[in-house]
């Protein structure tokens, strides 16, 4: 997880069928499981993990 903080959020697009965050070469939507956390809510600030 430091590793994605540390490269921070490179891409952020909106549409009506969903938000889908870039870090590096991986994209990420609401819902997904990263490392045992939920990505909860994706905004132009960023991306919020539970």
């Amino acid at each position: 997880m430091t590793s994605l903080k540390d490269q921070g959020v490179d891409m952020v697009l909106m549409t009506p069928h969903g938000r889908v965050a870039r870090v590096g070469d991986t994209s990420f939507r609401e819902g997904d499981v990263v490392e045992g956390l939920v990505v909860k809510e994706i905004s132009v600030s960023g991306i919020v993990f539970v």
